[in-house]
Order: structure tokens, then sequence, then C-alpha cells
């Protein structure tokens, strides 16, 4: 049976145009294919140039405690940030835990060694940690010349201050705790409790001394100062049978002591040598200086109220 010359150019058109849409089919196909392969290496290149890293909500201050309330953890590229920032997250967990808050293996109460302000990534070598000795106390100090600019959270030395200019330091690199108008709240070990309590004496004797506070510029890059204050005979005693100081210590500081007896002479030298009309103009000038620091310092309060 002969076919019709349009029945066959109209199946020919029709076969034509089944492959051309198998071809356009394979190539959309294949054109899918390569565009899900490149999104998803762009992604894998993501994952692997992407990292977990600890960023701080809000500004602390230098030698300023920096807990897991401070940090978040913040997904960033990983070419942003120094090879030292500290990771977080799952790939530097310890059984489930944050690191942060991990004690055998976290960052919980490290402090800070510079002014850090909020968004800040955080890096091993901004901190430092503070051991806590099992004698440390909170104490309160009344008799002290503060500086008229002092606030909580700022690290102090304090200092012995002799009427002939000689300066020793009984106290170092503390923070402050808190401080009212006259009042200042520190954190010692026993030690220095004794120190403290020796020198405190030593200027009620000798009202031309003075015991004064005096900051530092930046705590958590500075070491603390070392202490050259030598307490009397009886309190290095007193040291040498404290229960409160750990053994290793006691020997470390009666050797210190030992070898400060010159100094320790010095001292009850000078306290002891001015006839009672010098120590009384001494006296008054010293009194003197304190009242002004203290009134300066009261402004100073009202000012920022």
């Amino acid at each position: 049976m002969a076919t019709n010359p349009m029945q066959k150019k109209a199946r020919n058109s029709f076969l034509m145009g089944m492959l051309l849409m198998l071809v356009i089919a394979g190539v959309a196909i294949v054109l899918l294919f390569v565009f899900f392969k490149k999104d998803q290496k762009k992604q894998e290149e993501q994952e692997v140039s992407q990292t977990y890293v600890y960023r701080l909500k809000t500004a602390v201050k230098s030698g300023e405690e920096i807990d897991s309330s401070k940090v978040t953890s913040v997904l960033v590229n990983t070419e942003a940030v120094p090879n030292n920032a500290i990771p977080s997250k799952t790939k530097t967990t310890k059984d489930g835990k944050d690191i942060w808050t991990d004690k055998s293996f976290g960052y919980d109460g490290y402090r800070s060694k510079i002014d850090l302000e909020a968004g800040t990534i955080i890096c091993d070598n901004m901190l430092y940690e503070e051991e806590l000795e099992n004698s440390e106390r909170i104490q309160e100090y009344n008799m002290l010349q503060l500086p008229v600019q002092l606030e909580p959270g700022e690290y102090v030395d304090i200092r012995f201050l002799l009427s002939n200019g000689q300066d020793y330091i009984v106290v170092s690199h503390k923070e402050v705790i808190d401080v009212t108008e006259g009042t200042i709240w520190l954190q010692l070990s026993e030690e220095e409790i004794l120190l403290m309590s020796n020198a405190i004496v030593e200027t009620y004797i000798s009202p031309a001394t003075n015991l004064y506070v005096t900051k530092y510029v930046e705590p958590g890059m500075q070491d603390a100062a070392t202490v050259t204050y030598i307490p009397s005979n009886e309190v290095i005693n007193l040291i040498n049978q404290d229960a409160n100081i750990v053994e290793s210590a006691k020997s470390a500081l009666v050797n210190r002591y030992n070898n400060g007896t010159a100094i320790r002479d010095y001292i009850h030298t000078e306290i002891t040598k001015y006839s009672e009309d010098a120590l009384d103009n001494i006296e008054t000038n010293v009194i003197e200086s304190r009242e002004k620091a203290k009134e300066e310092r009261e402004i100073y309060l009202n000012g920022i109220d």
C-alpha cells in the first residue's frame, strides 16, 4: 500500500521532533548534573574554609575575667581569623561539653591581658590564667590613700612610704573588688593579709608614714611588681607558723625576709628616729595630704553620679 507523501512528511517531522527533544533533555540533564556537582563542591569548599571560634559579646578591660557569659560561638571564614584563635563547637568539644566551660580543657576563669572591644575574636595570646590560693579572702581597708580616679576592676599595688621618701611595695597586682569614697576591698592571701596588718600598725605608730594605692596602666600585660616591704620579726615568725600558708611558700618567704634584715632595720630606724616636733610637722603634712586626696576623690565620685 503506497504511503501518502503528506503522511510520510508528517511522520518524519514527528520523529525529528522527538529526537530533538531527547537531545535537549539529555543536554539539560548533563547541565543539571554539572551545576549540581559545582554547587556541591562550592558547599564543601565553604565548609572547609569556615570554622567556629569565640567572639566577645561585650567589651572587657585588661585584667578582667572572661567567663562563658561574655563569649559566643560564631562561624567565620578561616582566612579571616588568626591561627591562634580559640576554636569552639563540635570539633573541639570534650565529652560533649563546650571547651570554654570544660574545666579540664577550657578557658573559663581566664583573664584578658589587654582591653578588648565587643566583637573581638578571642585568641590564646590575649588570655592568662590566675590561680586562686585556698587562703585568699576578701579584705576591707579604709585607712589607705586612694587615687582620685579608681574604679572596681582596676589593678593596684599598695605601697608603704617612709617620711624620708623611701618607698616599699607591700602588696602587688591586686584587683579592686569594690571601692567607695574611702574604702577599698581586695582579695588577699594569708601572707598578704599579715603584711598589710604589719604595715598598718607601723603607719599608726608613725603617722608621718603613709600607706597609699597606685594603679597599673595595663594590668594584663604588666607583671606583678616585686614585694619589697619587710615585716617585723614577730610577723615573720607568725608567717612561719601559720597553717594557712603552704610549706613551699613558707620556705621561700622566710628566706626572702631573712635576706631583708637590713631593710627591716632601716624601716625601724626611720620610723623611730625623728624628734617629736619634727614628727608632728611631718604628721600634719601627711594628714593634710590624705584629707586632700579624700576630698578630691569625693568630688570625682560626685561628678560621675
